[in-house]
């Protein structure tokens, strides 16, 4: 698996949407590749800065305008 293959499925991955046939040539990729591994701890890390924040919730109104 080539290393834009790769971060492409990393991010299928973070959002539960990569195929499952695809799992095992990411897992050994991210095994053989330090660039791919740090792509992905990245990604975890910014996922737990994320999770810290409050979640803010639209106003009805800016809601009734984007629909």
């Amino acid at each position: 698996m080539k290393c834009e293959t790769a971060k492409e499925n990393i991010l299928l991955a973070s959002y539960g949407e990569l195929p499952d046939e695809y799992a095992i040539p990411l897992e050994q990729h991210l095994d053989e590749c330090d660039d791919c591994r740090s792509e992905l701890e990245a990604l975890h890390e910014l996922d737990q800065h994320l999770a810290l924040l409050p979640v803010v919730e639209p106003s009805p109104n800016f809601l009734a305008q984007a629909r």
